[in-house]
């Protein structure tokens, strides 16, 4: 039974994650990619189903997530329907149903640290896919219009369609590495050192400012103990150098 539980929880996550139902649609069919899109919320809706049974409190944190969350979908709800805006009520569960559904999952500590390792690697598939994409000039965007690129990518989209979201995707994979990877000889510490250049390089390939900045954050809360005053004082022209470098690489080059 726990084996079925795990399932319906990380089934779901590797196929949004990774974007499976949309590489699907695009290279195989658009019919199978909907079925494993509405698959995912059947599993999440069988594992609340199994999972609920345990009567293992919820932690004070997904407490106060789950009524913020039903406060907000609650006041779009009503702000929908105030403004005539037009709406599905069924799309809108999907994201409570997938907020119920791993809230119940994290209840237990082993779940969270099992799932930390799957988002690693999922995280650095998905970056280790991007970089290959811009070596073969490919666009997910274009190619689902049917559209050929016959120059350079002005920036890697990646699986997602979309700079910013693979840039945060980047930032994630840094995050996870560096937190859940514990090498315990010289070879894993070269391919941790490996999956970080992965990362930090697949979100440099987005060009996007907003990935920037969560990276820059994410660095700092990471390697906050080495920190001192005068690095703090020196950091945003370290910062604002790079940045500008990085914009100019290519006349650099």
């Amino acid at each position: 039974m726990n084996r079925l539980i795990h399932f319906c929880f990380i089934y779901p996550f590797l196929i949004n994650a990774l974007n499976v139902q949309g590489l699907v649609s695009i290279f195989i069919s658009a019919t199978i990619g909907q079925i494993l899109s509405y698959s995912t919320l059947l599993f999440i809706f069988l594992g609340i189903s199994l999972i609920v049974k345990n009567k293992t409190n919820y932690t004070t944190t997904g407490n106060l997530w789950l009524h913020f969350f039903f406060t907000y979908f609650v006041l779009s709800t009503i702000a929908s329907i105030v403004h005539f805006f037009p709406f599905s009520i069924l799309s809108s569960l999907v994201p409570v149903l997938f907020c119920i559904g791993y809230m119940s999952y994290f209840r237990f500590e082993d779940n969270i640290r099992r799932f930390e390792i799957i988002t690693m690697i999922v995280c650095t598939i998905a970056n280790a896919l991007l970089i290959y994409f811009v070596i073969i000039n490919f666009d997910y965007d274009f190619y689902q219009i049917g559209l050929k690129i016959d120059y350079g990518l002005d920036r890697a989209q990646g699986i997602y369609g979309d700079a910013n979201n693979a840039a945060l995707v980047g930032v994630l994979g840094y995050a996870f590495v560096s937190q859940c990877y514990v090498p315990k000889n010289l070879f894993q510490k070269v391919f941790k050192l490996v999956l970080l250049g992965v990362s930090a390089y697949a979100m440099y390939l987005t060009y996007s400012t907003t990935g920037f900045v969560a990276f820059t954050a994410v660095l700092a809360l990471l390697n906050f103990k080495y920190f001192t005053k005068a690095r703090l004082v020196m950091l945003p022209f370290i910062l604002i150098g790079f940045y500008l470098i990085l914009l100019n690489l290519g006349d650099l080059l």
